[in-house]
């Protein structure tokens, strides 16, 4: 989450409500979004001093800083590939290339644009794929990967019936059920924070 009095993002462990760490950025970070894998946050800090952040998530540090004039809120595209950011002095929306972290482009649009935002992308269905990869890899047997699929399709439900809090609470028992997995050695810790991440993005797109 933003920090907008300060100049820190705070990660939150969402299985035990404790704080993690915090992560310098620009001064009074306001709007954040990440990428659909759950690997990459961009901050957008107060408007006038013309900063992005890029976050490893897996890290927690910033990776990259771009300059952009009066940058106010940012938008991950669906698959990842790009964050529009809109600078709403400028009146204008850039292009950032998330491969590399430099601008392709900046779009002229109406006066002192604000917000923006994309078509939620099917995240559920995604993570369920992730899981179902790691059945055919040899990683998970069926039957693991059938017991968190089945709390993803429960999570499912409860989101297309206006059941946030029902549906956090399901995500978590998704992550301890990962982690659980990790410490018995059927993941690796890196799948298991793959998976992790991924659905911490789920639950971040309910707030």
């Amino acid at each position: 989450m933003t920090n907008g009095d300060s100049t820190t993002v705070s990660v939150i462990d969402t299985a035990t409500n404790t704080l993690i760490t915090t992560i310098p950025v620009g001064p009074a970070p306001e709007r954040i979004d990440i990428t659909p894998d759950g690997a990459f946050a961009y901050v957008v800090a107060d408007p006038f001093l013309d900063v992005v952040s890029v976050i490893d998530i897996a890290t927690n540090a910033v990776i990259a800083t771009i300059s952009l004039s009066d940058p106010l809120a940012v938008a991950i595209t669906p698959d990842g590939a790009f964050a529009y950011v809109t600078n709403v002095l400028s009146n204008t929306v850039t292009v950032i290339d998330t491969a590399t972290n430099t601008v392709i482009t900046s779009i002229p649009v109406g006066d002192g644009p604000f917000a923006i935002a994309f078509a939620q992308v099917d995240r559920i269905g995604s993570l369920i794929a992730r899981v179902q990869a790691l059945v055919a890899g040899g990683s998970l047997r069926q039957n693991q990967a059938a017991g968190l699929i089945a709390k993803l399709e429960q999570i499912r439900s409860k989101i297309d019936n206006g059941q946030t809090r029902a549906a956090n609470n399901q995500l978590g028992a998704f992550i301890n059920q990962v982690k659980a997995f990790v410490n018995n050695g059927s993941l690796t810790a890196s799948q298991g924070q793959a998976l992790i991440d991924a659905a911490n993005a789920i639950r971040l797109g309910l707030e």
